[in-house]
């Protein structure tokens, strides 16, 4: 009969190997290829097998019977959590195996590692563990010197982004925007920004613009050594994905200022798009990932702190996004003053994500100092600070019931803004709620308390509900001459102006009544 035989390719990794040049011309055997290239599959599509790393509980199991340690539920917890350090990758976790044998030290192992990382991977010993005489940072070393000079520095970037979800979209739309897109229109822009758009062309678009063939170039040599992995998810979304031991072997020369982390920086900013109507919601939210699993915040501009706090806010992740919109409105104070457009638009937005937080008190402080910022740049009637003032009057009702004083002051100063552009029901409301806020704290016999009051009725004159405002003068009268003591020009100047919207509305007489008690109190 025919002689049966068996053929191993081992490490078939080399994409230059033509492996058809060297398998028999014959039918009487198999032909088994194990490579990291995942373009070998091609030699046979309908029979490749593609391992992947071990599952957490095979990966712990390993560990545990490796190293000699029982599988109680304690030692359990801590193999897993050793193994999804390392990826459940085999080499790495035998290897882990191999020192905790030595050293016994299960316990420690993963504070170790995370201390140590370098030299833990760079371990080579053979009586470790027989037959794996190779360290992991060896084995990925080897892989990372056949790239290009050209792939290794994309590999390097990548190592940045979050391991397991780098949508091909992110670079892509980045890249069709020249890496020089900022979301916000701002009047300061930081020259590092111009600088970095240029490095990423001369690195992902080297002939100037955008091209998915050459990109795919530099991709397809991460992928022949398993260096990078591609997945899709719904529809025609493609991640690239990079193990979490490439990951930090690649970050470990990269210190945090490194050039790399300000590109990493230009490429999401760039991505993220302004807009109020959550239109790229789904897109920016593959964006977060990255921002807040990369170590960028001590390295953003203005514009890009904007961006982040912008994109974080949207999706609802407040506190990451008052850290970068604190560090914008810092950056715009130091670069431009505090009464500068742009420094007022970072308090406008740090605001509005503190009363995400619940900061409501902060947020109504930075909200009172847009509103002056807004009303000497354009006016009390511009939009923009109609709206702050629309802003200012949802923080007081997120504050309602709180007794503070200077809450109830800025309520006040609102309410006043309001009566003099004529929205005397907005002024109303904000004054009834300044006038019970005093009448707690200070009683209702206090000027304050009852200096609210008279303005509170005023907005009633103002609204012509006349019945309502001679009951309250009335009560304001009875109260203030139980306080005839009290000298308080601006609360004399409140009632003599409100004799006088009385006096002109037909209610004569409680306006006369009001006028006298003035003119008595000042002594004329």
């Amino acid at each position: 009969g025919q002689e049966r035989w068996l053929l191993i390719f081992d490490n078939a990794d080399d994409p230059s190997l033509r492996l058809f040049d060297y398998i028999p011309n014959s039918s009487g055997g198999h032909v088994l290829i194990t490579s990291r290239n995942d373009l070998v599959r091609v030699q046979a599509p309908e029979n490749s097998h593609k391992v992947d790393s071990l599952s957490l509980g095979d990966a712990s199991h390993l560990l545990l019977v490796s190293s000699g340690y029982t599988a109680s539920p304690d030692n359990l917890t801590k193999a897993k959590e050793i193994a999804r350090e390392l990826g459940c990758l085999p080499l790495a976790v035998a290897h882990a195996a191999g020192y905790i044998t030595i050293h016994r030290c299960l316990d420690t192992y993963l504070h170790l590692y995370r201390q140590r990382r370098r030299e833990l991977l760079s371990r080579s010993d053979p009586n470790v563990v027989q037959g794996r005489e190779g360290s992991v940072s060896t084995t990925i070393q080897l892989s990372f010197e056949r790239l290009s000079t050209q792939a290794r520095y994309l590999l390097q970037l990548f190592s940045l982004f979050h391991a397991t979800s780098i949508s091909h979209s992110i670079i892509e739309k980045a890249a069709l925007r020249n890496f020089a897109f900022t979301p916000f229109a701002l009047q300061v822009q930081d020259p590092s920004e111009e600088e970095h758009a240029s490095a990423l062309m001369a690195l992902i678009c080297p002939s100037g613009a955008w091209s998915e063939f050459d990109f795919n170039e530099m991709i397809q040599q991460c992928l022949q050594y398993s260096l990078l992995q591609i997945i899709t998810g719904d529809g025609a979304t493609k991640y690239y994905t990079i193990h979490v031991l490439v990951q930090s072997w690649l970050r470990l020369d990269l210190p945090q200022d490194h050039l790399f982390q300000r590109l990493l920086i230009r490429i999401l900013a760039c991505d993220i798009t302004a807009d109020d109507n959550y239109e790229n919601l789904i897109f920016h939210r593959s964006i977060i990932p990255h921002i807040e699993g990369a170590v960028v915040a001590l390295n953003t501009t203005i514009a890009d702190s904007f961006a982040f706090g912008f994109v974080l806010e949207e999706a609802r992740h407040s506190l990451p996004a008052v850290q970068y919109l604190e560090r914008a409105l810092v950056l715009c104070i130091e670069a431009l003053g505090d009464t500068h457009p742009d420094t007022i638009s970072a308090m406008g937005r740090l605001a509005a994500s503190l009363d995400s937080c619940g900061e409501f008190r902060a947020g109504m402080e930075l909200k009172l100092r847009v509103l002056q910022g807004r009303k000497r740049l354009f006016g009390e009637e511009h939009p923009d600070t109609l709206r702050v003032m629309s802003n200012l009057a949802r923080s007081f009702d997120w504050l309602a019931g709180e007794d503070h004083a200077d809450t109830l002051s800025a309520i006040a100063s609102l309410a006043h803004t309001l009566a003099a552009l004529k929205r005397d029901e907005e002024a109303m409301e904000l004054r009834s709620k300044a006038f019970e806020g005093f009448r707690l704290i200070h009683g209702i016999h206090h000027p304050v308390t009852l200096l609210t009051k008279i303005n509170y009725t005023l907005s009633l004159c103002a609204m012509d509900r006349m019945d309502e405002a001679v009951q309250s003068s009335r009560s304001i009268l009875q109260t203030a001459t139980q306080m005839s003591g009290s000298d308080y020009a601006a609360l004399y100047e409140g009632m003599e102006n409100l004799s006088q919207s009385l006096a002109n509305l037909g209610e004569m007489e409680v306006g006369d009544d009001l006028h006298q008690f003035v003119i008595r109190m000042r002594g004329f």
